[in-house]
């Protein structure tokens, strides 16, 4: 046989097997979008199919493009000789910074206020998606949004690495934390977006979230240029990673409060909205406690001023959470008596994380002096094991302040509960 013949006898099966690569690809591209949220496969159609996207996304393209152009004029011939990566980085920040800061949540805010205030909502309560569903729905759709104009900027981003002046490790770290801040702030744009249907308290809402995306956008661009401009991070460092660490920790866990948040908001008024809320709060507590006590203790000497710090952000944590608890409705519906504890062991460890004003006030009341306890705990290792601590604070004082705190939490929340109760048997129907 010829080589030609060779030749057109393996074409079939090379041609048959990448058929059926094909298939299978197909095939797997087909099952997970049969898997995926449906309401993200609908927020992601309708959004990419908006003239805001649209339009949006021009305006991104256009700028980047204008900037390319403006930013090489200007340097002339700095660009092949000069350090001139930060100032081209920055303008292309500022552009995906209002992309991602402003219009991404924005959208979130409207894919959910729109539902309510079209009475939409209802339609997609009454089908087998759960309200976590829909919210991690709707969030998906900003990722996706997020994604696309991310892939739009990020090679006039690279494009400044190779201007010098400026890190690759600078660039990714701030791309990685605007993209965060952007899923953050779209989770609060859902959540806003559920605190109300009514037309003119949207249209308030839409107001203040606006003016509140610009001053987080101004404060983003603003902290920005001084990260690219004048400062500089060793990333090799444990002191660096430690500080990451514990931003990160904060954010997971307020990420997860607002995300529940919002879920509790759409979900029905019979269900449990309180649990899961509560469970974040625990976990957020128990984060703070670990990394105060890391600080105190952790890098040789004793840093009293750290118990302050702890107390302090401990107790504005679980007064403002002890007070929206304390407003819940005191009414529990039978779908979720049926749900509470039976066992002994299960109301004593339990009980705190059921709905409610008063368990809401325990838990709270509880969170505060479980701080105050921990200080005083961080505050016993630092003298037992003798670590040089400064002089600044005394011993008596971190204790006097580790009992004050609590006391003044309490004894607020607790005025704030009479007061609620009072209201609510003289205004029924108001509250």
């Amino acid at each position: 046989m010829t080589p030609e013949g060779f030749i057109q006898a393996a074409a079939p099966p090379q041609a048959a097997s990448e058929a059926s690569r094909g298939g299978r690809i197909d095939a797997a591209l087909e099952w997970l979008g049969e898997r995926c949220n449906p309401i993200l496969v609908k927020e992601a159609r309708q959004a990419l199919k908006s003239r805001q996207f649209v339009l949006t996304f021009g305006l991104l393209l256009i700028a980047a493009w204008a900037w390319s152009l403006i930013g090489l004029v200007m340097m002339g011939s700095d660009a092949a000789f000069g350090q001139t990566g930060p100032s081209m980085f920055m303008g292309y920040y500022v552009i995906l910074a209002a992309s991602l800061g402003l219009f991404v949540p924005f959208g979130a805010f409207r894919s959910l206020a729109g539902e309510q205030e079209d009475r939409t909502y209802e339609l997609l309560s009454i089908t087998d998606l759960s309200p976590a569903q829909i919210v991690s729905g709707k969030l998906g759709s900003a990722v996706v949004q997020m994604l696309i104009y991310l892939s739009a900027v990020a090679p006039c981003l690279a494009f400044t690495y190779m201007l010098r002046g400026l890190s690759l490790l600078m660039i990714l770290l701030v791309v990685g934390y605007t993209a965060a801040l952007s899923l953050g702030l779209s989770v609060v744009g859902l959540l806003a977006g559920t605190l109300t249907s009514e037309k003119h308290w949207q249209v308030l809402l839409s107001v203040a979230l606006i003016v509140g995306l610009l001053f987080v956008f101004g404060w983003t661009v603003g902290g920005t240029g001084e990260l690219v401009f004048y400062s500089n991070f060793d990333f090799l460092t444990a002191e660096f990673w430690q500080v990451m660490g514990a931003i990160a920790t904060a954010y997971a866990t307020y990420f997860a409060l607002a995300f529940f948040a919002a879920v509790a908001r759409i979900t029905f008024a019979s269900d449990n909205r309180s649990t899961r809320l509560r469970v974040v709060m625990l976990v957020q507590h128990a984060c703070c406690s670990a990394w105060f006590g890391w600080l105190a203790l952790g890098h040789g000497t004793f840093e009293r001023e750290m118990l302050f710090g702890f107390l302090s952000l401990i107790g504005f944590h679980w007064y403002i959470m002890g007070a929206l608890m304390t407003g819940e409705w005191p009414e529990l519906s039978m779908r979720v008596k049926r749900r509470l504890p039976q066992s002994f062991l299960g109301r004593v460890l339990f009980t705190w994380f059921n709905p409610g004003p008063g368990t809401g006030y325990m838990f709270a009341c509880c969170g505060m002096i479980a701080g105050g306890l921990t200080a005083l705990a961080i505050l016993t290792a630092g003298e037992l094991l003798g670590l040089g601590a400064r002089r600044a604070y005394g011993p008596e004082q971190v204790i006097a302040f580790a009992v004050l705190a609590p006391a003044y939490v309490i004894a607020y929340l607790g005025a704030g509960l009479l007061i609620v109760r009072l209201a609510r048997r003289l205004f029924p129907t108001a509250l």
